[in-house]
């Protein structure tokens, strides 16, 4: 074998080498691009749940807050289960995003409804809600499960402030905290009835009703302060001297009463 054909060789095998090298490097430096929109949720998301009872209306507000990737518009339904701890039965419907039927805001992503039926008509008690969702491609949301234990206490009261003594002809004023674990809208009235001290006999055949609307003495409508202002006939006018106790309570719209609160005023001459 000549020389020549010898280096001939050895160049080819080192540009061949060479070559391999740079394609690996290559190959390392730009890889190859794959497809992964495959792999990017489309389908709608259930982001949170809350539901709320009206003991006066009876009626649950239920509401789910909702996202989806290709958009609100796309989101075809949202629907809700109802269950009751010890009832069979269950209450299904609809959500709607549309400001009806006790959807506050259109098109906030907000879907809520009002539910009435037998099973909301007494709200006290365990519920389970399973909320669904699909868009128009039938991609469905995880289901969301919320849970409710809903309980009602009697409204509690105590004294917040009075006058204690009064001149005859003068008012009698007098404020009480009331306090309901079910929310203030829940207190249906508060009523107070006059009994001569530490006597069953009672000085007025009338039971009277306390205020919390910002009239008549009240000082400010709507936070759970409830007043009187009693006025007092003047000696001329067959005013009585003398102790009495006036006994208060707070009832909420299930029936419920406080504990009867006493307070004492002295009427003097």
């Amino acid at each position: 074998m000549n020389k020549t054909y010898f280096y001939t060789q050895a160049r080819t095998l080192v540009v061949l080498i060479s070559l391999f090298v740079l394609v690996s490097s290559c190959e390392e430096n730009f890889p190859i691009e794959t497809d992964d929109t495959d792999t990017l949720s489309v389908s709608p998301s259930i982001d949170s749940v809350r539901a709320e009872y009206n003991d006066i209306t009876q009626r649950f507000f239920l509401e789910a807050l909702l996202s989806d990737p290709q958009g609100l518009p796309t989101v075809a339904s949202v629907t809700f289960k109802a269950f009751k701890t010890g009832r069979v039965d269950s209450l299904t419907g609809a959500l709607n995003d549309s400001g009806i039927n006790g959807d506050i805001i259109r098109g906030d992503g907000r879907f809520s409804a009002l539910l009435s039926h037998s099973l909301t008509d007494s709200g006290l008690g365990s519920f389970r809600f399973l909320i669904s969702a699909f868009d128009f491609d039938s991609n469905a949301a995880d289901n969301f499960e919320l849970l409710l234990d809903i309980t009602n206490y009697p409204p509690k009261i105590a004294l917040f402030s009075m006058t204690d003594s009064v001149a005859l002809g003068d008012n009698i004023f007098i404020e009480v905290a009331v306090s309901d674990s079910n929310g203030l809208s829940d207190i249906r009235k508060v009523t107070y009835d006059v009994f001569i001290h530490n006597d069953s006999t009672l000085k007025q055949d009338v039971t009277f009703v306390m205020r919390d609307d910002g009239l008549f003495g009240d000082k400010i409508a709507g936070n759970g302060i409830y007043s009187v202002t009693q006025p007092t006939n003047p000696a001329n006018e067959d005013g009585k001297t003398g102790i009495f106790d006036f006994l208060i309570k707070a009832e909420d719209f299930a029936g419920l009463k406080s504990d009867t609160l006493k307070v004492t005023v002295t009427l003097i001459d």
